[in-house]
């Protein structure tokens, strides 16, 4: 909590100006860069009728020009520094009713829709990083299995379907990756594991049937047979890492009240980015989450 504290007491002390000059300097917003008129270097000057208080103005023309345009922070309605200090509390694994508290926020919707913001960042990096969830290899045990995360049920009239994800764990980088499935037969589920799963891996399952075919596909399968037991007493095998990991994700989903929620899919999207980018001290995963806003909203 300490680290939090510095930092926070960094950001929250920064004026507008430093705010915005450290935004140009990480390539988050615009630098003055040139006026195309008159090809002179142009300077930040104050201006309140710009976001963030600051435009870059021509010292000959006297123009003005955004920073902002076709960034993180065009369609901000808060100042800079607050988003930052929202973005670090985001980081630390604040919920967003503790870190709106924190900063003072009497919107719901903003806490809402910057949170939603953050997760935009998590979904787009994961989709648009494909060798992230690579696992396996010879040698290296995975394990596989599926969940429900939300069964049928009725709302008011409205049925609510299942959901079903496919979890793959690799035990050697301790982490895995979740992928929904529509349907839980052999063809859907081999798609997705021998996307992530690369050949020769150990994978170990339970029985269901749809995993047969995995020896045929170039995997060592081994199974244990959950309804004796959870591991095998003679050979070892079992699932628990995986389970684990759904243990995991379903206690992140009730923590946030999304079990039934449309916005699932970002949550799921949040608990593996941070699974693979928030394990260090908060401004490392402050470090990761900036470099993957450039990556989506990329500056020349």
């Amino acid at each position: 909590m300490d680290d939090i504290e510095v930092i926070l007491s960094i950001l929250a002390g920064k004026s507008d100006k430093e705010t915005i000059e450290f935004l140009q300097e990480e390539k988050l917003i615009r630098k003055c860069g040139v006026c195309p008129n008159c090809h002179v270097q142009r300077r930040l000057v104050q201006n309140k009728h710009y976001k963030g208080g600051y435009g870059a103005r021509c010292p000959r023309c006297r123009k003005f020009s955004k920073l902002i345009e076709g960034t993180f922070f065009e369609d901000t309605r808060i100042s800079f520094h607050r988003i930052l200090i929202f973005m670090y509390l985001w980081c630390a694994g604040l919920g967003q009713k503790e870190a709106g508290d924190i900063l003072g926020f009497t919107s719901q919707h903003t806490k809402v829709d910057y949170y939603n913001f953050f997760r935009d960042i998590c979904s787009h990096h994961i989709s648009t990083t494909p060798g992230l969830f690579q696992f396996g290899g010879p040698g290296v045990v995975v394990q596989v299995d599926e969940s429900v995360i939300t069964k049928r049920k009725y709302n008011r009239g409205r049925v609510v379907p299942e959901v079903w994800i496919l979890g793959i764990y690799d035990t050697l980088l301790k982490r895995g990756v979740i992928e929904y499935v529509e349907h839980r037969d052999a063809d859907t589920l081999t798609e997705v594991i021998r996307r992530h799963v690369a050949p020769g891996t150990i994978i170990y399952t339970d029985g269901w049937a749809a995993y047969r075919r995995l020896a045929q596909l170039g995997y060592i399968h081994r199974t244990v047979n959950h309804s004796a037991n959870f591991v095998d007493p003679v050979t070892g095998i079992c699932t628990n890492a995986v389970e684990g990991y759904w243990a995991r994700l379903k206690i992140w989903l009730r923590r946030h009240g999304v079990m039934h929620s449309n916005l699932l899919p970002s949550h799921i999207d949040e608990f593996m980015w941070r699974d693979v980018y928030a394990n260090g001290p908060v401004k490392e995963t402050f470090g990761n989450f900036i470099r993957h806003i450039k990556n989506k909203y990329p500056l020349p």
